[in-house]
């Protein structure tokens, strides 16, 4: 029977423990994520509790982030991992390096997700309650940049756009009476952003049919 070789990340509850389950996909309970190798669910072993898992739309890979460090309920500091189908989910660390926004180091990283092509990974930084810093990272140089500010994003697989990336932004417009606004926008791969939507407070929703429509998915 072929062993999932996995690194210390997040806590099992019995170490080794496996059982059947009908679903094959990667789930995250408790803090705990499990995957499926040769029919039976088996969890990722001990470490720190992991949070934010984002599967993609073919589940040929997961990325997810260890809380390393918190202060009472807070979440302070993150590592973050992907893992391939093909490697049988055995995570990998990604090397982020800290982010300064407005003289402050940041070192916690959340919500990644991977580019189709396995070249990128982007995670946001949630520097205030309603805003956070896009930050891509090359899995071929090293590279780190920021890409922005966003309330929520997604990648998208697959179809015209594929390795492209869709935003959202809120903002509070002049006319104080018309609430909230959320706008949508794709980034390229060269930087330049289109606007695709006027109103898309429902972001998930938003993004996912936006992208059927190209024939891709984004999540």
């Amino acid at each position: 029977m072929t062993r999932l070789i996995v690194m210390l990340v997040c806590p099992l509850i019995a170490y080794g423990q496996t059982q059947v389950l009908p679903r094959a996909s990667p789930m995250l309970v408790d803090g705990v994520i499990s995957v499926v190798e040769n029919g039976h669910r088996v969890a990722l072993p001990a470490g720190n509790k992991c949070t934010d898992l984002w599967i993609a739309p073919d589940e040929s890979a997961i990325a997810f982030v260890d809380m390393t460090s918190q202060e009472e309920s807070l979440i302070v500091t993150t590592r973050v991992y992907l893992a391939l189908k093909a490697q049988h989910f055995r995570p990998v660390s990604i090397a982020l390096r800290p982010v300064r926004i407005d003289g402050r180091l940041w070192r916690l990283f959340r919500n990644p997700r991977i580019s189709s092509d396995l070249k990128s990974v982007f995670i946001n930084i949630p520097y205030t309650s309603t805003t956070s810093k896009i930050v891509r990272f090359s899995l071929t140089t090293g590279k780190q940049e920021i890409l922005g500010d966003a309330t929520d994003y997604c990648v998208v697989w697959g179809g015209r756009h594929r390795n492209e990336m869709v935003t959202q932004f809120r903002y509070i417009p002049n006319d104080p009476a018309k609430g909230v606004v959320y706008e949508c926008k794709v980034r390229d791969s060269t930087g330049k952003e289109t606007k695709i939507g006027a109103d898309c407070e429902d972001f998930e929703e938003f993004a996912m049919k936006w992208a059927l429509d190209s024939g891709g998915s984004c999540r």
